[in-house]
């Protein structure tokens, strides 16, 4: 921990949540109850609400405020907002840190820039805010600056990962269940054996977390905590190894979802009979176990699909049809087809609130098919009749929904 980085910062003596408010109320804020964000969780799900800045502020002051009255235990936390892509005096506020060597430049480059000022936010929110134990992305170093208020922070090097219990329980290796402030030695057995480090950030105090070190932090006052990411000469290569590995990722699958739309399949000739007199398309409505592997979804612009995995049903997500409005006064009479038809998976419709008259059926024409992401999609076009409640609508055919 270093105590004099910030000296001398515009910062220490202007930046407030008022002054955040008066200044920058109408940025976007990101909120969440649990930090960071996990694909897993125990308990109650994460809360994450975009709202604008000056309403966090409000909360922060308001015991009634709706963000205080959805709390689940630890309040929410403002710890996404990167002010330095668009406020240049936030810029002017801060400085380089001088005691640890940072290869993201402030000037020069376009896009090094732009990354290093996304690497770069600003935390603020009440007490008792906390991010759970874990290590940054990438393998980044990160220092943090304690602008206003007093925040603890529970460190591990990444030698104690087993002794912490990384990555088990379904979470990556960056992050664990373990809570350091709340230690359940029964389900972490291993963790007894660990050595953490603690240190406690008043105004003006700096923290630095080396790469791949656990840190768990909460806030002990209403607090305002400035934070980098960055690598230099120590984990630029396990930087640069991590970040090529996303970005060939998401290359090979955005080539294998092209790949996967290029193929054009035909709908099988006993699935296309079927669905082409006997049944139809039924708006607002998803079904699922058809015998051949199909799922019936309406489609938009009065279009169904029958999106099939393996040979096996799938549920597809239901898509609102749009060209129908509702018109009571048109028609006001029931028309004499029934609420409830046979589907195509031989079940009843799944009823959704607020989706009039949704198992009205209509015939149907079989198109084609094609595969979406490993998925086959089989485009169906609806000769749309007269639904009591709806107006009428010309026969239309539409690209397949993403389900």
């Amino acid at each position: 921990m270093v105590t004099d980085a910030t000296d001398g910062w515009k910062a220490r003596r202007l930046w407030s949540v008022d002054y955040f408010a008066q200044k920058f109320g109408d940025d976007e804020l990101i909120c969440s109850d649990k930090a960071p964000l996990r694909h897993v969780e125990e308990g109650a799900a994460m809360q994450t609400y975009r709202v604008p800045l000056r309403d966090f502020v409000n909360y922060m002051k308001q015991p009634n405020h709706f963000l205080a009255q959805r709390e689940q235990g630890a309040p929410f936390y403002g710890n996404s907002w990167s002010p330095f892509f668009k406020h240049e005096t936030m810029r002017k506020h801060v400085k380089r840190m001088y005691f640890v060597p940072d290869m993201l430049p402030d000037e020069g480059a376009e896009e090094e820039v732009l990354f290093s000022r996304q690497m770069t936010k600003v935390f603020f929110g009440p007490p008792n805010t906390i991010t759970r134990l874990h290590y940054d992305t990438f393998s980044l170093h990160a220092w943090l600056s304690q602008i206003k208020g007093r925040k603890q922070f529970i460190l591990y090097p990444p030698s104690q990962a087993y002794l912490i219990h990384a990555g088990e329980g379904g979470l990556e290796k960056s992050q664990t269940w373990f809570d350091p402030t709340a230690p359940d030695y029964n389900r972490f057995p291993r963790a007894r054996k660990a050595t953490a480090y603690v240190a406690v950030c008043d105004e003006g105090d700096t923290l630095l977390v080396p790469s791949n070190w656990f840190h768990y932090a909460v806030s002990l006052t209403p607090s305002i905590t400035m934070m980098k990411n960055f690598f230099n000469q120590v984990n630029e290569q396990l930087f640069m190894g991590e970040w090529n590995e996303r970005q060939a990722a998401k290359e090979r699958q955005r080539a294998e979802q092209e790949a996967a739309e290029s193929q054009t399949l035909t709908l099988p000739a006993d699935v296309a009979a079927k669905y082409k007199h006997a049944e139809g398309c039924i708006p607002s409505a998803t079904f699922a176990g058809a015998k051949e592997g199909y799922v019936f979804t309406a489609g938009a612009a009065g279009v169904g699909y029958y999106p099939d995995v393996n040979g096996t049903a799938v549920r597809g997500r239901t898509v609102d049809i749009t060209p129908w409005e509702k018109d009571a006064a048109s028609d006001p009479q029931p028309d004499s087809q029934p609420d409830s038809q046979p589907n195509p998976a031989g079940s009843s419709a799944a009823a959704e609130p607020g989706a009039p008259h949704r198992s009205h059926r209509v015939p149907a024409r079989a198109l084609s098919c094609h595969r979406q992401g490993g998925r086959q999609q089989c485009q169906v076009s609806c000769e749309v009749q007269h639904w009591h409640g709806f107006k009428r609508a010309e026969p239309t055919d539409a690209s397949p929904s993403a389900f």
